[in-house]
């Protein structure tokens, strides 16, 4: 059996406390990280000095602040818009359906007096080319008109026309095929285009519907 001298016995907890290793915890009482308060986790991230309080924590799409409010029930919540919770730290809680407008344009900034609570349709009018109304083809972004993703407008008779031109028009990977399976060629008699763009043999289609009417006839018959 080895016997351990002195110099190899293991530290006790006061010993490591007095060489700067580790802290000694008291019977009885319980130790741990206590979490900082979340108002003063959230204005440490700002910079204020200027009109504009500029977030300088994660960022999310076009630059919008995103901010974790801690831990719930031993779960990590989930990130919140860092404006909105800014707004809602000094004027009270907002509904749902409202969301919030930099006033003065610039998105990393969470100075309440420059964020307004508005609904989406307003912020979308307000966002990006406001001025605009009709898309690049000349369709007007009337409310029935316009789809709006991530912040940006789209077109929906642009939308449909490109949809239509699609089904119309067969599928350039199949513009290199001359013939159909049974040898038919592609010429413009005997081709169809089906509504999803493909193109289908006119003497094939003939061939199943006269097999298919002959079976049809032999069942009366039977």
């Amino acid at each position: 059996m080895t016997i351990l001298t002195e110099s190899q016995l293991p530290l006790t907890g006061l010993e490591l406390k007095e060489r700067g290793i580790a802290s000694v915890s008291r019977p009885g009482k319980k130790t741990g990280y206590k979490p900082e308060p979340v108002d003063e986790r959230f204005w440490r991230q700002v910079d204020v000095d200027g009109e504009c309080w500029v977030w300088l924590g994660l960022k999310g799409d076009y630059g919008h602040g995103r901010f974790a409010t801690g831990h719930v029930h031993g779960k990590r919540a989930k990130l919140v818009s860092a404006a909105r919770w800014a707004y809602e730290y000094t004027f009270g809680p907002l509904p749902p359906d409202l969301e919030i407008d930099h006033l003065c344009r610039n998105p990393p900034c969470v100075n309440p007096e420059h964020l307004e609570p508005v609904t989406h349709a307003v912020n979308m009018r307000r966002g990006k080319n406001p001025a605009k109304t009709h898309c690049p083809r000349g369709h007007e972004y009337s409310q029935e008109n316009t789809r709006s993703y991530e912040g940006r407008r789209f077109c929906r008779a642009c939308e449909r026309q490109r949809k239509t031109e699609y089904r119309c028009h067969p599928r350039p990977r199949r513009d290199r095929r001359t013939k159909c399976m049974r040898g038919h060629t592609f010429d413009k008699a005997n081709t169809y285009i089906t509504v999803e763009g493909r193109r289908s043999c006119l003497t094939c289609i003939h061939a199943r519907n006269r097999k298919r009417r002959a079976v049809a006839a032999r069942v009366r018959l039977a």
